[in-house]
């Protein structure tokens, strides 16, 4: 079953055309001091290619190292090609993100420890309320970094549409929850 964040376009395009357009609609991603972006160029998007798979993502003013990557990749299919995509934070960012957490659960033993057998004072509550607090803060800030890049999603989906002349697979239909039923007419 495919993520949620997962869909599949389609285009006439070849891979090599489809690949082209998206290099010639793109900043490649080149990191620079003077830029506002952190980025050379001035296109809205910016990408990354590793032959036939693709990185994009909008350009931002601000940081929000939680906002949405598009990570594609292009597939020769009948006369045209096949777009399999999923948006996702980046790799780097969701890897910091579990270490930080694991970290602070750790932290938080040997005031948890003592506190579960009756041992504690004010102090060791002041310090679980502290890493409480730290520990909420690293589940939440993901949440709402995803929550302000809710728009780049459609953007991104847009412009990959638009710019590949692509349309959504036939495969690629929202889920029911209630079952549809086959009976005959009349």
């Amino acid at each position: 079953m495919a993520k949620r964040n997962s869909f599949i376009l389609l285009t006439d395009l070849s891979v090599a055309e489809s690949l082209r357009r998206l290099h010639d609609t793109t900043d490649i991603a080149q990191r620079t001091m003077f830029s506002l972006s952190g980025y050379k160029g001035s296109m809205p998007v910016l990408s990354q290619f590793d032959g036939d798979r693709f990185t994009l993502w909008k350009r931002k003013y601000y940081r929000n190292d939680f906002s949405p990557y598009l990570y594609g990749s292009l597939k020769p299919e009948g006369r045209g090609s096949r777009i399999d995509a999923q948006f996702d934070m980046q790799r780097f960012v969701k890897v910091f993100m579990r270490i930080w957490l694991v970290f602070v659960a750790l932290l938080s033993l040997p005031w948890l420890l003592p506190a579960m057998s009756g041992g504690w004072n004010a102090d060791d509550l002041w310090a679980l309320k502290i890493l409480g607090a730290m520990l909420v803060f690293g589940f939440l800030l993901p949440k709402f970094g995803q929550l302000l890049g809710k728009g780049q999603e459609r953007y991104l989906r847009e412009f990959l549409e638009s710019t590949l002349a692509a349309r959504p697979s036939d495969t690629e239909l929202p889920d029911s929850p209630r079952a549809i039923e086959n009976k005959p007419l009349g």
